[in-house]
């Protein structure tokens, strides 16, 4: 038995139980086929988010608490990735004529300056993963962004990689956010909202693999 504050966990051969309550799906994945068990543990850490209970964002109530979803996280056979740009060292970052990629202890900064065509460009793409990253597996992304009125400009923040490659995320065209999804040959778009005073949205793309993609805002 484990005491974590007031809980307690208790491991066995046939499972796991937090304060008396079986945790369902603990167990690492027998392989990357194992379907069912992936697609529970997702559910649960969609439900810890809020997402399957209707309620999103501030205020949102919570299903799990932070102890339930440790062990399933710990456990779990798929591939997760947390920054706040605590360095550029690691990312693939390319910028041309007056782009520029700006790293402060509050933010990260794009701007392309006033020279057209300009870009600046940041990316990780890992070469040896601890599993696969196929598209047949769900995913997400999530983050928070500083956007203002301007035209003459186009963004993109997902996981893949832009225009009618493979995608989720989200585009930015002139002053419209847009959701954004691709599989290679063809992009779908969402128009979501016009900006026209500066906002700071937190966007979240959660893809449920062979099946569609929602976008949060």
């Amino acid at each position: 038995m484990l005491h974590i504050g007031e809980h307690s966990v208790v491991i066995s051969g046939t499972g796991a139980n937090l304060d008396g309550q079986k945790i369902e799906n603990v167990g690492a994945p027998d392989s990357d086929d194992d379907v069912p068990r992936r697609d529970a543990i997702d559910s649960k850490i969609a439900t810890h988010s809020g997402l399957d209970t209707g309620v999103h964002g501030v205020g949102a109530s919570t299903v799990c608490s932070e102890t339930e979803v440790a062990p399933v996280l710990h456990r779990y056979g798929g591939f997760y990735w947390h920054t706040l740009f605590e360095s550029l060292d690691g990312f693939d970052l390319v910028v041309t004529d007056t782009g520029a990629i700006t790293l402060t202890h509050e933010y990260l900064d794009f701007t392309t300056g006033t020279t057209s065509g300009s870009y600046a460009r940041l990316r990780k793409c890992p070469a040896y993963e601890i599993t696969d990253l196929t598209w047949d597996k769900n995913r997400r992304i999530k983050t928070r962004a500083w956007l203002d009125k301007r035209t003459s400009r186009e963004l993109w923040i997902l996981t893949g990689e832009y225009s009618t490659y493979r995608h989720i995320g989200f585009k930015v065209i002139d002053n419209t956010l847009y959701g954004t999804v691709a599989d290679g040959s063809t992009e779908n778009e969402l128009e979501i909202q016009e900006i026209t005073d500066i906002i700071t949205p937190v966007l979240e793309a959660v893809l449920t693999a062979g099946s569609q993609v929602e976008f949060f805002v």
